[in-house]
C-alpha cells in the first residue's frame, strides 16, 4: 500500500460540494492514502461494514468517482484520475450554468401559472403566502417607480422580516414607490398583532384617498410594464401579474388621476 498524506479538511469539503455524502468522502480519503485495495481491505481502513460499503462503492462508481480495477484475478477499487475529477467539475459547472439560467421560468411555474395571450402579454396567477412574497419582490424590478393602491399592511401576510428585507432591496437604487392610502390600510394600521415596517425615505411618498372619493378594496401595484393585483381576505391568498403595456399604462392613468386627489400624510 502506499502512504500518501490523508486530505485536508479544504479537499474532503470540496468532494462534499462535488456531492458526495460523508461515508462516500470516508472512503475517497482511505483510497487517496492507500492506493487500489479489495473491498475487504478497504472495509477494515474505512471501518465500514462489507455489506455497507459495496453500496457505498457502487454509487460512488455511479459518479465517476472511483473505478474498478482488475489484477491478477482481483478485483480492486481506485480513485478516478485527476482528469476524471476535472470533468465531473466541468459538468457541475454546466448544471450551475442551466439552472442560473432557467431559475425565472421555473420560479414562474414553482409560485404561478402562465396564461398564453395576445402576442407580448404574459398574465401569471400566483397561490399562498409564498407567491404573494414572489410578487412583492418582483417590484424590485421596477426601473424609475412603483404605483401602489394599498389596501391593507403588506406585514400581514409576508411577515416583517420579509417586509424590511424588501424596502433594504428597493432602497438600493433610486426610484420612487408611490402609494395611495386606503381607509382599511388606516384601521388595519391599529392592529396591535401586526408591527408595521417605517418607510421613512424620500423615496416612499403616500397620500390618502377617503373611501367616499374611491373605494380601494384591493392591493395592486403597478410598474414598468406590470400590473399586480394581491388578495389574502375572505380566507383566500392568490395574486395574479399582468404583464401588458397598454392595461399598464391604463392603470398609471387611474392611479395619477387619485393621486391628485389624495391627501397628503
Amino acid at each position: 500500500m502506499n502512504n500518501k498524506p490523508s486530505l485536508s479538511g479544504q479537499a474532503a469539503d470540496f468532494l462534499h460540494h462535488l456531492g458526495l455524502n460523508s461515508q462516500e468522502i470516508r472512503v475517497f480519503q482511505a483510497l487517496s492514502r492507500s492506493g487500489p485495495v479489495s473491498l475487504l481491505e478497504l472495509s477494515r481502513l474505512c471501518g465500514i461494514n462489507r455489506t455497507t460499503l459495496y453500496r457505498v462503492v457502487e454509487g460512488m462508481k455511479t459518479k465517476s468517482i472511483v473505478e474498478e480495477q482488475v489484477e491478477e484475478y482481483r478485483r480492486k477499487v481506485v480513485v478516478a484520475p485527476p482528469q476524471i475529477i476535472e470533468m465531473l467539475v466541468k459538468k457541475e459547472e454546466e448544471r450551475a450554468s442551466f439552472l442560473t439560467k432557467n431559475i425565472r421560468p421555473f420560479i414562474d411555474l414553482l409560485t404561478g401559472t402562465a396564461v398564453k395571450s395576445q402576442p407580448g402579454t404574459k398574465v401569471l396567477f400566483y397561490r399562498g403566502s409564498d407567491g404573494i412574497k414572489q410578487q412583492c419582490w418582483n417590484t424590485l424590478q421596477a426601473q424609475k417607480e412603483c404605483m401602489g393602491f394599498t389596501y391593507r399592511m403588506f406585514e400581514e401576510i409576508v411577515s416583517r422580516k420579509f417586509a424590511l428585507s424588501w424596502r433594504d432591496e428597493w432602497l438600493k437604487k433610486p426610484r420612487y414607490f408611490y402609494e395611495l392610502y386606503s381607509d382599511s390600510l388606516l384601521e388595519s394600521k391599529k392592529n396591535p398583532q401586526v408591527q408595521p415596517v417605517t418607510y421613512a425615505s424620500a423615496f416612499f411618498q403616500e397620500r390618502y384617498i377617503p373611501a367616499c372619493v374611491f373605494n380601494l378594496n384591493h392591493q395592486i401595484d403597478v410598474y414598468n410594464d406590470v400590473v399586480s393585483i394581491y388578495n389574502w381576505h375572505e380566507g383566500e391568498t392568490f395574486g395574479i401579474e399582468i404583464y401588458n403595456h397598454k392595461i399598464a399604462d391604463f392603470y398609471k392613468q387611474i392611479f395619477w388621476v387619485l393621486w391628485k386627489m389624495g391627501k397628503k400624510i
